[in-house]
């Protein structure tokens, strides 16, 4: 069976291995966020919107991988649509392309990562939403159809990252001026009732959550990501400056610029943790562009042939960044020739082991190579370790123990061939490696090499530890 999707190879981005663990569980019937049998997390900060599309994905097509990758395809491409829908549908066809560019040349532009139109679903499911309730706001059809979309929108929103309430400030602002505060109020209300829904329920264990948030409030801020961030914030700021002045919109303070400025400012200190970055503030532009749209479209009549050519030059320069953002991210995505290879030796481990609990473990250079553990899933089996979370609980203080607890469950354990298994290193910094010294050789300790393939090699529990 090949797992590739639309073009992609179905490698997954490391921050959704554990999101996709956790969907594997959930149609397991195991709730998301919940007590582990060991001591050793295994939720990342995801909210359990993103849980919920990957689960629908991987219940769909009935592959980890293939469901992944579909799932952040749909979602990222719905919100190009939704956004073009949106120009669409008030300015004329040529200003409509001219705003839809500017929005998405400024979403690569944030996206530092390129993971936009992948696997990485986070991000482009809070942009959608984001859209969503920007067309609800906006449409002629607020008092019905409008409201629900505006409303789901923002539950999307708050139901994959916590820190969303600061994209909705800007969003209630614009839903005051177009559809009063009666509509606004109610708005918030349902989308909060909408967000609640997704927590409050069998699938999810709130208590787990809250300890997940816990953690990351001890995450500490780095210099450089707020610098970077903010020089992302004033580059744009800098941008719809110079375009309202050329085109004569004399500067005034008003309360959407307010709005934005200070949640964006919210949110530039959120994603100066290490691990974040400028993608979190992706969900403000589509709110942020239809603002700037609403500001130019009366006065685009009046200018002169060398404006116009002057604004195509600047909507050239935003939609080249763009395609070169968009080209490098499918370079990036191609350039793992064996993903394929690898996915169909992980399958044939488990099919040859059917009820064996095998888990994946990691090593330098070779990270990549375990994103691909959920091949390894089988139901009923424990969950584990993840390095991602981990990486992101000792950040947060975090230590952890009972080392031998947590490996007596697995019959085997599949190393990437790399030269030292579990001397990973930590992307945070603090600890130096995500495994110490203890814990790797108490895994020389139970587990011996039995068999090594291209990609992985296998190690099975001794029966009779030494030491």
């Amino acid at each position: 069976m090949s797992v590739w999707v639309l073009g992609y190879p179905s490698a997954i981005d490391h921050t959704l291995v554990p999101v996709t663990m956790s969907a594997l569980q959930l149609r397991d019937g195991v709730p998301l966020y919940h007590t582990m049998p060991n001591s050793w997390p295994t939720a990342i900060l995801y909210g359990p919107a993103i849980h919920a599309i990957h689960w629908v994905g991987i219940t769909l097509v009935n592959d980890p991988m293939i469901g992944v990758n579909m799932m952040g395809l749909l979602v990222g491409w719905g919100a190009v649509g939704v956004m073009a829908w949106v120009f669409w549908q008030h300015y004329p066809r040529d200003w409509a392309w001219w705003f839809w560019v500017m929005w998405w040349g400024f979403t690569m532009l944030f996206e530092t990562n390129t993971h936009f139109f992948t696997t990485r679903g986070g991000d482009s499911l809070m942009v959608l939403g984001m859209a969503l309730a920007l067309w609800g706001t906006v449409t002629k059809r607020a008092g019905g159809w409008g409201m629900v979309g505006a409303a789901i929108g923002l539950a999307l929103t708050l139901g994959t990252k916590p820190h969303a309430g600061c994209y909705w400030v800007p969003l209630a602002g614009l839903a005051w001026e177009h559809q009063g505060s009666r509509w606004t109020v109610r708005l918030i209300m349902i989308s909060l009732v909408l967000s609640g829904l997704m927590l409050v329920n069998p699938w999810v264990s709130i208590t787990g959550y809250l300890q997940v948030l816990a953690v990351t409030r001890h995450h500490p801020l780095t210099w450089s990501g707020g610098i970077q961030n903010a020089l992302f914030v004033g580059g744009v700021g800098l941008w719809v400056y110079a375009i309202t002045r050329m085109v004569g919109i004399p500067f005034r303070w008003h309360i959407a610029m307010v709005t934005h400025g200070v949640s964006m400012a919210l949110v530039c200190v959120v994603a100066s943790k290490s691990g974040a970055g400028a993608w979190h503030l992706m969900p403000f532009l589509p709110v942020l562009m239809w603002q700037l749209a609403q500001r130019l479209h009366p006065h685009l009549n009046r200018l002169s042939i060398q404006q116009v050519v002057i604004l195509y030059w600047m909507v050239c320069i935003t939609s080249g960044w763009m395609m070169q953002r968009f080209l490098i991210h499918w370079a990036a995505r191609f350039r793992d020739h064996h993903v394929t290879q690898k996915a169909h030796d992980l399958r044939d481990i488990r099919q040859r082991f059917p009820t064996a609990n095998i888990i994946m473990g990691y090593t330098d250079p070779l990270y990549g190579d375990s994103n691909m553990r959920p091949y390894l899933h089988r139901p009923g089996q424990p969950y584990g370790w993840d390095a991602c979370v981990l990486m992101e609980y000792r950040s947060g203080g975090v230590t952890f123990t009972h080392d031998r607890e947590v490996l007596a469950p697995y019959d085997i354990i599949v190393i990437p061939n790399g030269p030292h298994p579990f001397k990973l290193k930590n992307w945070y910094g603090s600890p130096p490696y995500v495994w110490d010294d203890t814990f790797i050789a108490t895994f020389y300790r139970y587990y011996t090499k039995t068999e090594t393939g291209r990609y992985y090699t296998l190690w099975r529990k001794r029966p009779h530890p030494h030491g």
